[in-house]
């Protein structure tokens, strides 16, 4: 008893005192015992039960992130005791609908309480210990559309890589290699690896506001349409380097990207810090990048293009 009594004086909060309190009851363990029927929905797969053993632990199930329904979900999953009957959208509660139905099979009585009624809906809670799962967002699995924001901007920087990477590197010596860059210019392999890292990480970014939001939301309009504003504009200034070789154009274009990027990191802050700070990085890299542009366009008055023309005349 005194372990026990040792045990709930540390609990650090009421959920994990009630948990304990859950577990020292004599019954804790009669689920384990339970009828397998698929028919009353006591059969759980694999992953069901694993959820359900995390549950009872109060191991952490999720990412923090807000729901479709609005609501803010913690890391322990407990919003899956809520249920959403909203036309268009997933219900959540699916281990407690599990068990409601077990219970309503077994002739126990279950309490089925409205919270209130929505325009496009009913909402019902069904009223447990506070302990459910938010099936979609699940820590252990394979998170798609996280992996798909990451690779997303990294695309369009293979793409223009793969595109222009013989102006850069060549058996021999390009045009690239002729101009008069910035004493604090990087050797050209750095930036392969560089823009990997920063793509990769603004990719995530956009993901954290995604969830935030709840998807594509009235909230995520603002943000995730600044997001892929400034992704464009990125995605543009190698073919205006690289491609048309105006280095005016492009010097003015890098520093529209940065404004852009800016408001981006701004409006990423406002609705996720972790987002916000994700894109600090990006943000500095491109005032590096600024500055690079600005020494090439201004030691640089004859771009290769004109000397291309010029040459061209000559030899005619």
């Amino acid at each position: 008893m005194r372990i026990q009594s040792d045990l709930l004086s540390s609990s650090e909060s009421s959920t994990k005192r009630a948990r304990l309190l859950a577990v020292l009851q004599a019954e804790s363990g009669y689920w384990l015992q339970i009828l397998l029927s698929a028919n009353i929905g006591t059969l759980l797969d694999k992953s069901t039960l694993s959820f359900a053993i995390w549950l009872r632990l109060g191991v952490k199930t999720n990412h923090p992130h807000r729901c479709r329904c609005g609501t803010r979900v913690g890391e322990l999953g407990h919003h899956g005791l809520s249920r959403q009957i909203i036309a268009g959208r997933l219900g959540h509660a699916y281990i407690n609908d599990v068990i409601r139905r077990a219970l309503v099979a077994a002739n126990v009585t279950c309490q089925r309480s409205l919270s209130r009624k929505a325009s496009s809906g009913t909402t019902s809670l069904y009223r447990w210990n506070n302990f459910g799962i938010h099936k979609e967002y699940i820590t252990a699995m394979a998170n798609w559309s996280a992996l798909g924001s990451i690779i997303l901007p990294n695309v369009g920087g293979w793409a223009n890589g793969l595109y222009f990477a013989g102006q850069v590197r060549s058996e021999q010596k390009s045009w690239y290699d002729d101009l008069k860059k910035a004493p604090w210019n990087p050797p050209k392999w750095v930036f392969g690896p560089a823009w990997t890292v920063l793509y990769s990480g603004i990719g995530y970014a956009s993901y954290l506001v995604y969830e935030e939001c709840g998807g594509f939301t009235e909230e995520a309009v603002l943000p995730l349409s600044l997001y892929g504003g400034q992704l464009l504009l990125n995605w543009a200034w190698t073919p205006i380097f690289f491609g048309l070789k105006d280095f005016k154009l492009a010097l003015i274009e890098i520093v529209v990207l940065s404004g852009a990027a800016t408001v981006t990191t701004a409006s990423f802050f406002s609705v996720n810090k972790t987002a916000g700070w994700l894109m600090v990085p990006y943000l500095a890299w491109l005032g590096y990048a600024t500055s690079l542009s600005y020494y090439i366009w201004k030691n640089n008055p004859q771009s290769p293009k004109i000397k291309e023309i010029k040459d061209e005349k000559t030899n005619n």
